[in-house]
């Protein structure tokens, strides 16, 4: 007695959802409903991970860039009052 995804002969990564399988096929109705249902969670999840995706990319590239931009206006802050005090030294 294998999981449904080793019955079937497709690996858990092709097939995320292939664990709820075990708790569909115990309910009341027929192949075809249950079919159905499974299909229909998948999408959801797959639509769910989508968009956790693009939000996790979003937000990493926007603190990327915020990160960057800051090093980089510190640095430039820093040179110019490096700058400043080494001039306001030799005048």
């Amino acid at each position: 007695m294998g999981l449904p995804h080793e019955k079937q002969g497709i690996s858990k990564l092709q097939h995320p959802v292939s664990c709820i399988n075990i708790f569909v096929s115990n309910s009341n109705g027929d192949a075809n409903s249950r079919k159905f249902y499974l299909h229909r969670l998948e999408r959801i999840f797959y639509f769910v991970l989508t968009i956790a995706i693009g939000i996790g990319i979003g937000i990493g590239i926007g603190i990327g860039i915020g990160i960057g931009i800051g090093i980089a206006i510190g640095i430039a802050i820093g040179i110019a009052i490096t700058i400043a005090i080494i001039h306001s030294d030799y005048e």
